[in-house]
């Protein structure tokens, strides 16, 4: 499954909303349920205070370097499992998310990167 965002603009020059409300509602999940920013901090730079003792530390969600490099796939999957050797817990293996959550979570987290981080 993958989530996709398209944003259509219509005749009248109106943008459809969908995307708007996919990457609300990975905000809310980010800060919220999803527990994302208690290591990742609310701006993804890893700085969280719940990630402050681990080692290594959170990755830096900012970076948008580490995004080109990445596919959406490659995120999903260590949302779901976790990532051995690191504090990043299975969010969907854990029960803690559905997939459709960590995919748009996923959406999200692409809104991070920095440019002034390349």
């Amino acid at each position: 499954m993958s989530l996709t965002l398209n944003v259509v603009t219509h005749e009248n020059g109106k943008s459809d909303t969908s995307h708007t409300e996919i990457l609300a509602k990975g905000k809310e999940l980010y800060e919220g349920k999803g527990t994302c920013a208690n290591c990742h901090n609310q701006d993804g730079n890893g700085e969280g205070a719940g990630g402050l003792l681990l080692t290594p530390g959170p990755r830096n969600l900012t970076n948008c370097k580490f995004h080109k490099k990445r596919k959406d796939g490659e995120l999903f999957w260590v949302v779901k499992n976790g990532s051995q050797g690191t504090g990043m817990p299975g969010l969907v293996k854990g029960g803690v998310l559905t997939e459709e959550e960590a995919w748009t979570i996923i959406a999200y987290e692409r809104t991070f990167c920095n440019k002034d981080s390349e």
